[in-house]
């Protein structure tokens, strides 16, 4: 089945398919004013050509405008509800894949929920638009939907990966955005999952970025999700205190991750840390 297909079926296929209701509702204030200027002209020539006082033609428009008004708030707030509808059935299916991902690796059950609500709280400490938040929340649970190309041997393996073995789970990145290319979210998610696993020093991966290249919210993501690694049980390790994950964080701040942004979790460790309880608090 291809991409297109295996989006075809889903929330997320529809929602691809919606257009923003903004752009209609601007293509009937234009098809409104066309055909208002037109009747307004007539009547203008009309009244003219009878000899009577122009400014009659006035009323049939002042009553023709509010009539189109009334019209055209019923039509977009309709419009509105259906995108509402749509937004809720998005993120229903955005639910589903995270149980997936979740599911794919027991060892990590949950990482997406608290990777997210430690992502969250760093976006709000640095005062991003509301945009990217909304992106940052999108892509927070949907990061590693790449590994559900990985074979479960390798995302459970105790020792040490080989090197190819290494190079087929760094895919993931680039798996995780070619399996979502084809959903036109209303927010820069793709460029987030696509590049949480670049490097401050350029040394990352799938494209190598450094510094500010990489997003921002690439940037925030990788905090969040190391953070979330280190303070958690894995097969092949024991998990650290928050205190040790934030100074092995700091330790690579410059090289790893963005300074700026490990900052803000050494100064706001402790509200991140409530974060992430009430994460597996559920919805």
């Amino acid at each position: 089945r291809s991409r297109r297909d295996g989006a075809g079926g889903s929330g997320v296929g529809v929602l691809a398919r919606e257009k923003p209701v903004k752009r209609h509702g601007a293509t009937l204030v234009v098809i409104g004013a066309a055909l208002g200027a037109l009747l307004a002209a007539s009547l203008l020539l009309l009244v003219a050509w009878q000899g009577y006082n122009p400014y009659l033609a006035l009323v049939p428009l002042v009553g023709l405008a509010g009539l189109a008004y009334w019209v055209q708030r019923d039509w977009v707030a309709a419009g509105r509800r259906r995108l509402k509808d749509l937004m809720r059935t998005h993120m229903a299916t955005i639910e589903a894949l995270t149980l997936a991902i979740d599911a794919k690796d027991p060892h990590s059950r949950g990482h997406v929920r608290k990777v997210q609500a430690y992502a969250l709280e760093l976006a709000g400490r640095l005062h991003v638009s509301r945009r990217q938040m909304e992106a940052i929340r999108t892509a927070a649970l949907l990061h590693d939907i790449g590994k559900l190309a990985i074979p479960d041997h390798l995302l459970n393996k105790p020792g040490k990966l080989s090197e190819i073995e290494f190079q087929k789970v760094k895919a993931h990145p680039s798996v995780a955005a070619d399996i979502l290319a084809n959903v036109e979210f209303p927010h820069p998610v793709l460029p987030i999952i696509r590049h949480h696993h670049e490097r401050w020093d350029g040394s990352g991966y799938p494209d190598g970025l450094k510094g500010e290249e990489i997003p921002l919210g690439a940037r925030v993501l990788a905090v969040a999700d190391s953070f979330e690694a280190l303070t958690s049980d894995r097969v092949y390790r024991n998990r650290k205190s928050p205190e040790e994950a934030c100074s092995l964080l700091e330790a690579w701040a410059g090289i790893q991750y963005d300074p700026m942004v490990v900052g803000v979790l050494r100064e706001n460790l402790k509200a991140l840390l409530e974060a992430g309880e009430r994460s597996l608090e559920g919805p």
